[in-house]
């Protein structure tokens, strides 16, 4: 009967097997037919290798679980399960990485303003397709270019690569490295009157 009931068609009594589900059915079938047939119930139980081998009675079990060992790995199993909820509650929905372009530090555009290039590395993850606009500050006169005008539309679950450039009068970069910072704005598509979520991530911009 204990082979019947097994949904997984196992035979229990070749004992312990990867195929199990630890479903009980086994045992439930076996105590019934028990009880048919006046037998005490328990031939088919869970319990421990120590309590087959008579190491200690299987009254003991409860008692062995108390052990401090015990008590370690639960405390670091729900340190473990707290700090997976903790992350998936705070993750970005959406996250961007700046990448400056190395092949060109700078370079003089079409106006005669100094141009650095970028390459933005935008991943989605929420399973809704988002909208992000993007604006930089660092200097009195500043542009970005390289966007599509509405914004970039990322799929769900999507990571796109856009190049960029950051450009600004030659007078106010001068030859080094300046602090500039990117703020990106992403609502989910189709929701224009909800709240956008803000992102502000800094970046470096070359002078010539």
């Amino acid at each position: 009967m204990c082979v019947q009931v097994c949904p997984v068609g196992i035979d229990i009594r070749d004992g312990l097997q990867y195929q199990c589900i630890g479903c009980a059915a086994c045992i439930d079938a076996c105590d019934e037919i028990m009880d048919k047939m006046g037998y005490p119930r328990g031939l088919i139980r869970y319990t421990t290798e120590g309590a087959l081998e008579h190491e200690y009675p299987e009254s003991d079990i409860k008692k062995r679980l108390k052990r401090p060992r015990v008590a370690g790995y639960g405390a670091v199993l729900l340190v473990v399960i707290i700090a997976f909820l903790v992350g998936l509650s705070t993750r970005k929905m959406v996250e961007v990485d700046i990448l400056k372009d190395r092949g060109v530090m700078v370079r003089e555009n079409s106006k005669g303003w100094l141009e650095n290039a970028y390459n933005l590395r935008i991943i989605n993850n929420s399973e809704n397709e988002q909208v992000m606009t993007a604006a930089v500050k660092g200097f009195e006169e500043i542009a970005l270019t390289g966007l599509p005008e509405g914004g970039v539309k990322i799929a769900p679950r999507q990571t796109l690569t856009i190049p960029v450039q950051v450009s600004t009068i030659p007078e106010y970069a001068d030859k080094g490295s300046h602090p500039i910072e990117f703020t990106f704005t992403y609502r989910e598509t189709g929701k224009a009157d909800g709240k956008p979520t803000i992102l502000e991530e800094e970046a470096t911009f070359i002078g010539e």
